[in-house]
């Protein structure tokens, strides 16, 4: 049995062949876990501390129970949800991977990476958007693929405007990683239940035998300081402090954490009505976490496109945050009404739901705390804080997964999600560049944005032997 309370059942027979950048095809012996249900919801502080019999028992218990269900709907007298899963091994990376742009100005210090490369160590263009050099909390617009502007009227007397903060900086120290990885898992499973239109989806990370540069089993600390929830900023002991669900919601956070790094590609207004970015790309309703979601209604257009000036085509917002130099801001403010088949998330400091009216790209990210080598997370992506909205028949397409070494733990950082509107500006593997960016910072939106990284020590997709 694995530390977290799931036995393996072997390998499957799929194999996977992934192409990475400029490397050989690497083959993928997928495997497959008994019973995803039966992983433990508890922090691995929390369950660890249990004696091991005990924890033996509720495994087994958990199995019986899922077991007499599985008879119980195969016999039709329970009536059973819709339930996909995808799964994909964590292994050592087969090179050294660019990890994340180091710290702006350009001329920060090599030793630190700042920000999760986006999209990563790809040739993709950069989308116009930065942060001023001397006040990273403020967004600033530039002409796209500039990489950097010396007086940028959107900084002022904090520039330059950097646009390097995204896209692939080449390997440098802070790529090199330190320790390395034995084994681990991604799940990602998605719920649909006969009374409800919305999709659960679920997402969890498992790594076993994680090792210093010593060779010593990694123990971070579980203590810090609660991001989000109903004890935001409070102390904490561990991630079970932070929330009365289980498992937590919120992170107990102090910045030894490692993380998980997953990215989807997330298809979005299958009907295309109202039009991608016809000017609008993002509409939003007003009201509680999941308003709106698969059902539709009226709304109103938060994010449009600039109309000519040096940033034409690109993203724009009605409060100025990203703005249009030369040209015009066409869309936000516009009313719309919405079919109900639209992706997207809730905005605590919109107080609503934004709605993508093209695929966009999102990153998922998740604090890892490790005790003797062993740990795990799991989040429901449409639950707090982000309460994602997936209608039935969103289609989703997923890149590597990554397992990061701790990093700086940069809040209140910039963090971008890609839209597909338009013709895709050059190649990403098997996907097109995002042809827009959209700047996701903390101060804006008010979600936890978690952009300091560390090497990379474990990836999906390959296996070596």
């Amino acid at each position: 049995m694995l530390p977290w309370g799931a036995a393996l059942a072997g390998r499957t027979e799929a194999v996977r062949l992934t192409q990475l950048r400029d490397q050989p095809a690497f083959t993928s012996d997928m495997q497959d876990i008994i019973e995803e249900e039966c992983i433990t919801k508890e922090p691995v502080d929390a369950w660890m501390a249990k004696p091991p019999l005990q924890r033996l028992l509720d495994t087994y218990q958990c199995l019986g129970i899922n077991e007499s269900l599985r008879k119980a709907r195969a016999g039709g007298s329970i009536v059973a949800p819709t339930v996909q899963m995808m799964k994909f091994d964590i292994t050592k990376p087969p090179v050294v991977y660019d990890g994340g742009a180091d710290l702006v100005p350009v001329s920060g210090p090599d030793g630190v990476n700042d920000s999760i490369n986006f999209p990563a160590t790809s040739g993709c263009p950069l989308p116009g958007v930065g942060v001023c050099a001397g006040n990273t909390d403020v967004v600033c617009s530039l002409r796209p693929h500039s990489g950097k502007e010396a007086k940028n009227a959107d900084c002022g007397a904090a520039g330059p405007c950097v646009e390097r903060l995204i896209g692939p900086d080449g390997v440098t120290s802070a790529d090199r990683p330190h320790g390395r990885l034995a084994d681990g898992r991604f799940i990602y499973k998605l719920v649909q239940d006969a009374t409800r239109r919305e999709i659960e989806i679920e997402f969890m990370c498992l790594v076993q035998g994680v090792t210093d540069a010593s060779g010593t089993l990694v123990t971070t600390s579980f203590s810090g300081t609660c991001v989000g929830g109903p004890h935001a900023d409070e102390p904490c002991k561990s991630a079970v402090d932070c929330d009365a669900q289980s498992p937590p919601r919120f992170f107990c956070l102090d910045g030894d954490e490692y993380f998980c790094h997953m990215k989807e590609v997330i298809g979005s207004n299958r009907d295309n009505n109202p039009p991608c970015g016809g000017p609008c790309l993002v509409a939003q309703r007003f009201g509680p976490p999941g308003v709106g979601c698969g059902k539709g209604g009226d709304g109103y257009c938060a994010i449009g496109v600039c109309a000519g000036g040096k940033r034409a085509g690109q993203a724009c917002d009605g409060d100025g945050n990203l703005k249009c130099p030369g040209g015009e801001c066409r869309g936000p403010g516009d009313e719309l009404t919405l079919t109900g088949d639209e992706a997207g998330f809730y905005i605590p400091n919109s107080a609503g739901m934004g709605y993508a009216l093209c695929p966009f790209q999102m990153r998922h990210d998740l604090p890892l705390d490790l005790l003797a080598g062993n740990g795990w997370a799991r989040a429901k992506l449409t639950d707090a804080p982000l309460y994602s909205c997936r209608p039935p028949g969103t289609a989703a397409q997923f890149e590597p997964g990554y397992v990061h070494e701790p990093g700086a733990n940069g809040r209140n950082s910039i963090q971008l999600i890609g839209m597909y509107a338009g013709s895709p500006d050059g190649k990403f593997g098997t996907l097109p560049c995002p042809s827009i960016g959209i700047p996701l910072p903390e101060t804006l939106t008010g979600l936890p944005t978690r952009t300091g990284v560390g090497p990379i020590i474990g990836v999906t997709g390959t296996h070596m032997p």
